[in-house]
């Protein structure tokens, strides 16, 4: 079996369809344009119409009038492209007629593929919610090792000339202040081709997938903010905060099940956020100056809209129409993370004191793309975002936004999304991502609101019916009801912020543990499809982490152990190489020494184990060792379940480290400078501490040995 595809052009040479032929034999070729230019160039032993034609088929779009040309010499073949036999090659998605050259232009390179291998197609069609957007696609260059991205950039504009594009441009706009992280994620080679609207991309799309040098082709996908669903106004039935048992709203037949909530009170008793601002990413439509919210917007950007990329508020862009749509979702989503509380007025938010950087990436439709939403997320990471609030749902899930994830995660900032409504056992994208949180809704019930995406992606759940939050209007600045995933996602990115406010130093590896752990378990016993680890409790999280136990310093202090530490190697003064003061931040009871590890580079194999933890302070332990530490030794003493650890280095100023500092260790340092002596440890022989052995440290040794500096005494005990 063999195939064969020939293009149809007009008169004036524009490419409009083509036929398909499948056939047992050789190589066949029909001449093809509206002008009747018939070639009888088939293969010896294959004539026109002979029984070894086993199909034909027309590209959708293939104009009727080009028919009769074509089948000038092959009645038979050419009925069945009249007919429309099952038989023919399927259709691709989206082609017309009426689209340009250019959207047919990659036939020219004999690309065309039914169905284009490694692009995934939604179903729901172009340039629509759910679907994807023609006038571009997603490229990413294959890693050539050390070969310029600036290579690669080129051959992607020499291969759109050919096929017909427009433009070629990197997909992040904004470049990276990570670039080792962006390269290791290949985006910066990932490009955008840009076309005119209306192209078929999925055929473009095959025609670059596969290509040498070409890694991954996507389609950007399209969808927006979690549908809402908005009610009547009362501030006194924020219930997701506190749970009354009240109706919500007054008109619901049945009432809310009292304490069904996040117990955001009982946090805010010991935290409310204030004490120190925490930047929370709203990815959204944008924030307007609600006086809940006004005095702390910090600056963001708008990648939805290049031509305006200051406009981040909901409102119109210059020059729109008075009734063009606006969207102020991302105002409802701010006001749930960050309303003022306590002040007499509206809503409380979760984190009263967060400062809220409005990233507007959907425009007054509620609608945008991923491509738009990930460089929103890149930018604000870049721009000291410490958590992010996604409720958008998307569900092409290219590698663009997912990298993008991937990349906020390994800067140390929190993802928190939306698994997206409506769509049943789905969890849309970026929530799908592994390292994201994904967020689905509860009612005042402990039920799960019906149109909640699931899956087993989903990772908590949060109040998302009828949650009331700040709004605004073409007159005013208000409050309303909404519903909805994009609901529940900000009460979850408002207590990450929290915890990261009371405990700056959790990571947000170690905030997803808080709030998974103490997460209130709702549905089937344990983590279940629906809600997830449970539904988020505030009260719970923070008391959490007044107990994560984290080291903070320690005396001597990490990494400069220098000569606070007894120098006496004949036993005198032993303790201080002994006995360590470690200060911590959280619960210090229960501490044992098996919490403890010890690991060393340097001198003997034999390694200190903790023998012993007494507290002498309410924010110090004295760790006690096996054995003294070695002076020709570096030792790293690490508490396991928080990471944290100090190290514990060489004294510098004992450059031959026999215990003290005085003129031999001068001369050993003369010859190591000047080239004729063994290489020696920095941390011994850098003695000024400027990360490099230079004559510098010479003359600081001198003024050690000679009394002119002295090094602090550690326990009583200085150096000689």
């Amino acid at each position: 079996m063999a195939s064969f595809r020939r293009q149809i052009r007009d008169e004036n040479g524009f490419l409009e369809g083509a036929i398909a032929i499948r056939y047992n034999g050789g190589l066949g070729v029909l001449g093809t344009s509206t002008e009747g230019v018939l070639g009888g160039d088939f293969p010896t032993g294959l004539a026109p119409g002979r029984s070894s034609v086993v199909s034909v088929g027309l590209m959708a779009g293939t104009p009727k009038r080009s028919i009769p040309h074509m089948c000038a010499n092959s009645k038979a073949l050419c009925d069945r492209a009249r007919t429309g036999r099952k038989d023919r090659p399927p259709t691709p998605r989206g082609m017309n007629a009426a689209a340009p050259a250019a959207l047919l232009a990659v036939w020219a390179c004999g690309a065309f593929a039914a169905e284009p291998r490694g692009v995934r197609v939604p179903a729901a069609g172009p340039d629509q919610l759910g679907g994807y957007a023609s006038s571009h696609i997603i490229v990413r260059c294959a890693s050539r090792g050390g070969e310029r991205v600036q290579t690669a950039t080129g051959q992607l504009q020499g291969m759109g000339a050919r096929l017909g594009v427009r433009h070629c441009r990197p997909a992040y706009g904004h470049g990276f202040k990570d670039p080792i992280l962006a390269a290791e994620l290949g985006l910066d080679r990932t490009f955008v081709i840009e076309v005119p609207p209306g192209t078929d991309a999925v055929t473009l799309a095959a025609a670059f997938a596969g290509r040498e040098g070409i890694e991954s082709v996507e389609l950007d996908g399209i969808g927006g903010v979690v549908g809402v669903f908005p009610n009547d106004p009362d501030f006194e039935i924020q219930w997701g905060m506190e749970n009354t048992g009240l109706r919500v709203p007054p008109s619901a037949p049945l009432p809310g099940v009292v304490d069904c909530d996040i117990d955001a009170r009982e946090a805010w008793a010991i935290h409310d956020g204030t004490q120190r601002p925490v930047v929370v990413a709203v990815i959204d439509s944008g924030i307007d100056p609600h006086p809940e919210l006004a005095d702390r917007l910090v600056p963001g950007i708008n990648t939805n809209d290049p031509d305006n990329p200051d406009l981040t508020t909901t409102e119109r862009p210059p020059g729109a129409a008075p009734d063009d749509p606006r969207c102020p979702h991302g105002m409802h989503v701010a006001g749930i993370i960050a309303a003022a509380g306590n002040n007499g007025a509206g809503v409380a938010g979760m984190n009263w004191g967060a400062l809220l950087m409005p990233v507007r990436v959907v425009h007054g439709g509620c609608s945008g793309t991923e491509l738009q939403t990930a460089n929103g997320i890149i930018w604000a990471v870049d721009h000291g975002a410490e958590i992010t609030n996604v409720s958008l749902q998307f569900y092409v899930g290219t590698n663009v936004l997912q990298n993008a994830v991937r990349y906020a995660h390994a800067r140390g900032v929190l993802v928190v999304a939306a698994v997206g409504n409506q769509r049943g056992r789905t969890v849309a994208f970026p929530a799908r991502v592994q390292e994201a949180i994904a967020v689905s809704a509860i009612r005042n019930t402990y039920q799960r609101w019906p149109p909640s995406n699931y899956g087993p992606e989903t990772d908590l759940c949060a109040p998302g019916e009828y949650v009331w939050s700040t709004w605004t209007t073409d007159d005013e600045f208000t409050y309303a009801y909404l519903s909805g995933t994009s609901m529940a996602t900000p009460h979850v990115a408002g207590l990450a912020a929290l915890l990261k406010s009371f405990r700056p130093n959790l990571t947000n590896i170690q905030i997803r543990s808080i709030l998974e752990s103490t997460a209130v378990d709702v549905g089937a016993l344990g983590w279940d499809e629906y809600f997830g680890h449970g539904l988020i409790n505030a009260g719970r999280a923070l008391r959490a982490a007044a107990q994560f136990v984290k080291i903070i310093g320690s005396q001597p202090p990490d990494g400069t152990v220098d000569a606070r530490q007894p120098s006496e190697l004949d036993g005198s003064g032993m303790a201080g190489w002994q006995a360590i003061e470690v200060v911590l931040d959280g619960d210090l009871a229960g501490l044992a020494p098996e919490d403890f590890t010890v690991s060393k580079e340097g001198g003997s194999a034999e390694i200190p184990v903790v023998k012993a933890v007494a507290p002498v302070a309410s924010d110090m332990v004295v760790l006690s060792l096996d054995r003294p530490l070695e002076p020709v030794s570096r030792t790293t003493i690490t508490h396991m379940e928080s990471g944290t650890s100090i190290v514990l280095g060489y004294l510098p100023g004992d450059v031959d480290g026999d215990g003290t500092s005085n003129t031999t260790d001068a001369l050993v340092l003369v010859d190591t400078l000047a080239g004729d002596g063994s290489p020696l440890p920095d941390w011994s022989s850098d003695i000024d501490r400027s990360r490099m052995v230079n004559p510098q440290d010479l003359a600081r040794l001198l003024d050690l040995a000679n009394g002119a500096q002295t090094y602090p005494a550690y326990r009583d005990v200085s150096l000689p």
